[in-house]
């Protein structure tokens, strides 16, 4: 980066880069608020439902011990209370979105970014994975907005620019972060132990009070992980092998899209298109790093501990929106790649063009899926079910239990009428068939059966089908059974 700010300053080129940054606030505020409606999808509604019984702010750390339970958006949704409309839900994200890129725009110069950062702004507002996150009711867009406030100051630390305010700022900044959602955890120490690498490197470097400023988010840190994760309750989520995780995230990090085993050629493509993304990722981070520019050091461990500590912990099963944070950070290793493959000639240029627009034609397809698609339709399926249905009361069962039971359990809240609907656990052993089944399929590719026969000999058809957009949910089939002839 040190020499990509030196030809920033020399060719005095701010401006341009400047108008790109701003432009990024403008097209993620709009791609996020458009894909900000629907309704709220499973692990939003299983926030609300675990709120149910909390009497004050203080029941949030001390008695919902759940990973579903993201402190602080749970605080703004348990004000509004069980029946706010989604969109109101997820006002924070987007605004947290917005931010995260307008200090960014803020920084650009001063930041010595230049086309870097004016890319990497780009491929933030453009990343389906984060606009995904940054359009829903969950803690994940404030950690972003927090990493990011937190690595620009880290940014001006590392050029000689400290001012004693920005270390308190880092310090609130980093207390948000670890109050919003884990996932800031490994980035909040990466930020410690490369503040310890620059204080032994170079005595002098970082200001006493930066250090100061660290106790108040660490003292927050050590009293999360007591009274809140030492106990916490995981929910559960679908089970892949890392290496599909790891390489599906990179795919459509960068327009590619999920491998199925049901789509071979399909997991092909992004297989190799993850091995390349993770190929360019390495070799620019070492070449960064050979530049002796410090930030590196930063980037390079905020990208590699999550993925460390997954292989270290070995946990049940991780999902894709775990790894946010390495990321946002990796889309700055793309972007200076790019602006130095540009920097090659006409054909590098071109090839970096290339590369840009297939980056944003890819993660377009997939925003625009998810503005088609929505999140869920877990109201709409029992509002529809029962309206087709000639009987007062409906039953249900569903090949996951857990799901449906809770998606029931919010739907009542939004829609009394829904009482009436009895839900049959275990519905292959019940004693009796029920009226609707409703099926589900995480992966893309699957051939979705019209039909089907019962476990009681019941024959049952598709009467809808609500796809899902990639990350987020499973694609489900309702289907209804047939009067018997």
């Amino acid at each position: 980066m040190n020499a990509q700010r030196e030809t920033f300053i020399k060719t005095g080129g701010a401006s341009l880069p400047c108008i790109v940054a701003i432009c990024a606030v403008i097209i993620a505020t709009i791609l996020r608020s458009l894909c900000a409606s629907g309704e709220l999808w499973l692990d939003e509604l299983w926030s609300i439902v675990l709120l149910q019984d909390v009497q004050g702010p203080s029941d949030l750390l001390l008695k919902v011990r759940h990973d579903n339970n993201h402190l602080l958006n749970s605080l703004w949704m348990w004000v509004l209370g069980p029946t706010a409309s989604p969109i109101i839900y997820r006002i924070p994200s987007i605004l947290y979105a917005a931010l995260t890129l307008t200090c960014l725009a803020l920084v650009l110069n001063r930041g010595g970014f230049g086309w870097s950062g004016a890319l990497w702004s780009l491929f933030i507002a453009s990343s389906y994975p984060l606009v995904l996150l940054g359009s829903e009711a969950r803690g994940y867009a404030l950690s972003l907005l927090c990493a990011m406030i937190c690595f620009l100051l880290l940014v001006e630390v590392a050029s000689g620019q400290q001012q004693r305010y920005k270390a308190y700022v880092f310090s609130v900044a980093a207390m948000l972060g670890i109050l919003s959602h884990g996932v800031f955890i490994p980035f909040y120490i990466s930020a410690l132990a490369w503040l310890l690498y620059l204080t032994l490197l170079q005595r002098g470097r970082v200001a006493s009070w930066l250090w100061i400023a660290s106790i108040p988010p660490t003292l927050v840190a050590i009293l999360i992980g007591f009274f809140f994760y030492r106990e916490i309750v995981i929910g559960g989520g679908p089970q892949a092998s890392y290496l599909q995780v790891f390489l599906s995230t990179l795919s459509v990090s960068f327009g590619g899209t999920e491998l199925s085993a049901y789509n071979p050629q399909g997991a092909v493509v992004a297989a190799l298109l993850a091995v390349l993304v993770a190929l360019i990722i390495i070799i620019e981070l070492i070449l960064w790093v050979r530049e002796r520019d410090p930030i590196s050091i930063l980037v390079a461990v905020s990208i590699i501990l999550p993925v460390a500590i997954v292989l270290i912990l070995r946990p049940s099963f991780i999902l894709s929106r775990y790894f946010a944070l390495p990321i946002l950070l990796s889309y700055l290793v793309a972007a200076r790649f790019l602006c130095r493959l540009a920097q090659q000639g006409a054909l590098g240029g071109t090839i970096a063009v290339l590369a840009i627009g297939g980056y944003l034609w890819g993660n377009g397809q997939h925003v625009f899926e998810l503005m088609r698609y929505q999140r869920s339709h877990a109201v709409r399926i029992f509002q529809e079910a029962r309206a087709s249905s000639a009987e007062q009361g409906v039953s249900f069962g569903g090949d996951q239990d857990n799901r449906n039971e809770l998606r029931l359990r919010y739907a009542r809240m939004i829609d009394p009428a829904l009482s009436s609907i009895v839900y049959v656990p275990d519905f292959s052993n019940a004693t009796s068939a029920p009226d609707f089944i409703v099926r589900e399929w995480l992966e893309r590719g699957v051939e979705i059966p019209q039909s089907f026969t019962g476990p009681h000999g019941d024959i049952y058809a598709l009467r809808h089908l609500y796809k899902a957009p990639l990350l987020s949910g499973a694609t489900a089939g309702v289907y209804a059974k047939q009067a018997a002839q």
